[in-house]
């Protein structure tokens, strides 16, 4: 749209605040034809926003390294040795470690049990209005894509797949389980919110 904007002499300038948050090589990404490698910018102001206004070190939801830029820990270098590696859940989690392991030259296997990447992402996308959410799936998915991971969904990794696959390193990242507030309820029904954006209830 700014692009857009531009060429058709609408603007002459267009300025960013978040979107440079979330992936400060943006413009030279774009210059370069490489749109679908942005890190989007997914308006939860989660780490930038509110920080900003606290004087707090900024950070992003969608990029790690974000306020983290000079930090040697943060700096994805090549590994010294390739290792074949097995990720173990394909939620945001999974797919960064997934992405991150194969930038530096490993080899992964990524299992996800259900029958699609995303994880919680994809409850979290649900709601009206929130469905820029989804694009933590869309950009990570077509990442690790283009890094050559191999995504195996329906698959349970049981301890015979992964004496099969003979990974030298395991990532685990199969989220989180939401627990039920201790609450005495008296028999009225409940639902967890997942239930109700997953259209159990």
């Amino acid at each position: 749209m700014a692009e857009k904007a531009l060429q058709e002499g609408y603007v002459d300038l267009v300025a960013m605040c978040r979107p440079l948050i979330a992936d400060p090589e943006m413009a030279r990404k774009l210059s370069e034809g490489r749109a679908e490698d942005v890190i989007p910018c997914i308006t939860c102001n989660q780490g930038c926003f509110q920080r900003l206004f606290n004087a707090a070190w900024v950070q992003c939801l969608m990029n790690p390294r974000t306020g983290r830029e000079s930090l040697d820990e943060y700096r994805l270098e090549p590994a010294p040795r390739p290792k074949q590696v097995l990720v173990v859940g394909g939620g945001p989690g999974g797919m960064e470690a997934a992405r991150v392991a194969a930038l530096r030259g490993h080899r992964v296997v990524l299992c996800e049990r259900s029958s699609r990447l995303g994880g919680q992402a994809l409850l979290a996308a649900a709601p009206p209005y929130r469905e820029e959410m989804g694009d933590i799936v869309s950009h990570l998915s077509r990442q690790i894509g283009k890094l050559g991971v191999e995504v195996r969904l329906e698959t349970e990794v049981t301890p015979g797949l992964a004496r099969q696959l003979a990974p030298e390193a395991i990532i685990v990242a199969t989220g989180a389980t939401p627990r039920p507030p201790e609450i005495p309820l008296g028999g009225i029904p409940a639902a967890t919110a997942h239930q109700v954006l997953r259209g159990e209830t």
